[in-house]
Parts: C-alpha cells; structure tokens; sequence
C-alpha cells in the first residue's frame, strides 16, 4: 500500500466518525412529520426547494438527528420518546448537547443526562405523534 492510499483511508475514517447532519420537521399546520428540503440560516424550513425562494417557510418544530440508532436501527431524534430496560425518556438538545429527559414522564423539572452510545434505546414514538400503540 502507497502513501497515498493510506492518507486516503485516514481520510475515509475521520469521515466516518462524523455523525450525519440530518432534520425532521413536524409540521404544525399539517400535522404531520416531514424531512425538509432547506434550512436557512434563520432555522426556517421549506418543504421544497422552490419555496425557498419565494421565502414561503413552513410553521414547523425542528429534530435533529443524534446521530445514534436505536437497537432495531431505528435513527434518534430530539424529540423522540425512547424506552430502556428501566424507563422512559424524551430526547433533548440541553446546554450543547443530546441528553435523555425524565420530563416525558413526569411532566415535571425532570432529571436529564447525557445520552450514550448503547443499544439498549427503543425509539417508541415522539412527543408530536405519541407513542406507538403496544409499548
């Protein structure tokens, strides 16, 4: 293998430790979740390309992607409900981070801690749709 070929690979593999930079979106008016096709720099999403030009952003709450997946594959979200061995939490994006949240469940203050890599996470629904019927 040349010099060459190997800057290549360490190239490749920092890459891959990158997590990808994804969103969802529930759309308020339709009631219904949504992948965005632009994102201004004012966190305004379209749902097209061409409505991006003509400034016709939608009403939406934005989720993005932790960069984690759940024990069936499933990607995690701000926003979504995970279940583990012991509980149930909420997703959040809190003091520069992706944390789990006991606030789903208690509606309260809540206790909130780093989210971690592991598989034990289920994603069974989010704070938009609920939770899945069975869970």
């Amino acid at each position: 293998m040349n010099q060459n070929s190997k800057d290549e690979i360490k190239r490749e593999d920092r890459h891959s430790l990158q997590p990808e930079v994804m969103f969802r979106a529930w759309h308020i008016n339709k009631q219904i979740m949504i992948t965005p096709a632009v994102i201004d720099q004012h966190g305004h999403a379209y749902e097209s390309e061409y409505d991006f030009g003509e400034r016709n952003y939608m009403s939406c709450h934005l989720m993005q992607y932790t960069g984690l997946k759940d024990k069936h594959g499933e990607k995690i979200y701000s926003g979504d409900v995970v279940k583990t061995y012991r509980s149930t939490y909420e997703v959040k994006w809190v003091d520069a981070g992706f944390n789990i949240s006991t606030t789903y469940i208690d509606d309260g203050g809540g206790d909130c801690a780093p989210i971690t890599i592991t598989n034990t996470y289920e994603v069974i629904g989010n704070i938009f749709e609920g939770v899945k019927s069975g869970t």
